[in-house]
């Protein structure tokens, strides 16, 4: 995952897109016209500005304000696309 960028560089020597499993999903999507949400980076904005972890060390899995940002942001885009009964 995109968390194991560093590991996969130490011990292959490439340097690993972490983007692009995202990117290449959300061109499949928006060939289907299907909405995509794209959370890698408001993970790194996230992260640029609060500093507060938002991986588990050494583990691909969300901490609890991972988990907070990626729910906040999931329910406001979801209500932002019209995809639920709440309105704007």
């Amino acid at each position: 995952g995109q968390v194991l960028q560093q590991t996969v560089k130490a011990k292959t020597g490439v340097e690993a897109n972490p983007t692009l499993p995202n990117q290449k999903f959300a061109e499949l999507m928006r060939g289907r016209n299907l909405p995509v949400l794209d959370l890698h980076p408001i993970f790194v904005q996230d992260l640029r500005t609060r500093g507060e972890a938002l991986y588990w060390p050494k583990d691909p899995h969300w901490t609890v304000a991972g988990n907070r940002l990626a729910g906040e942001t999931i329910a406001h885009w979801l209500i932002e696309q019209g995809l639920t009964p709440v309105k704007k």
